[in-house]
């Protein structure tokens, strides 16, 4: 909380550069080295971004996003899975901030009415775009592909297809483990008088 994160992502990291006994020329040469070899990932994020972005503002989603809450019928095990799924297809773009932006408002009432925790949701959310994050546009990936000097992000992605597979699966599996726990806890909290 004391300074900005870029101001401080790029201002120690210089700093530092200089006590090595690096000179601004040698930063230059540096940061262009750098953005030479993740330019092209860039390019490719800034369109996925640009076109999921208009895509959701034009209500692309909303459709399947309801159709999935009304398929849940109030089955709090079934609320779960969704919050995975819908997580999942939202974070296909590669880009975190559009899953939270479309998926917490559609499902927020929805949890709020069945008395579910909003934690839950969050991690749901989390876990889910977390698998459907190592997709080739995908920030990770190309942070990654750059570190290992591979020329195509996509031959990369290829053998990371079965681990994506089966962390789906798992977190399919995770989100109904989840739903019965919160199913127990809701009875509970009813008995108790907590909630209505």
């Amino acid at each position: 909380k004391k300074i900005s994160p870029v101001v401080g992502m790029t201002l120690i990291p210089c700093i530092g550069a200089m006590i090595l006994g690096y000179s601004v020329g040698d930063l230059v040469k540096f940061f262009d080295k750098g953005l030479s070899q993740v330019m092209n990932v860039v390019i490719m994020f800034i369109f996925a971004i640009i076109f999921f972005g208009i895509m959701t503002d034009s209500g692309l989603f909303k459709p399947l996003v309801k159709r999935l809450i009304l398929m849940t019928r109030g089955n709090v095990i079934i609320v779960c899975v969704m919050t995975a799924l819908i997580g999942s297809f939202a974070q296909l773009d590669g880009a975190g901030a559009v899953t939270f932006l479309l998926s917490i408002p559609a499902l927020l009432p929805l949890y709020k009415a069945l008395n579910m925790n909003k934690y839950l949701l969050i991690l749901l959310l989390a876990l889910s775009a977390a698998i459907m994050n190592m997709v080739p546009w995908g920030g990770p990936m190309a942070r990654v592909a750059t570190v290992l000097k591979v020329k195509s992000v996509n031959e990369l992605w290829y053998g990371l297809i079965p681990i994506q597979i089966i962390g789906f699966v798992l977190v399919i599996i995770f989100a109904v483990y989840l739903g019965f726990r919160e199913k127990k806890r809701i009875k509970k909290a009813i008995e108790k008088g907590e909630v209505e």
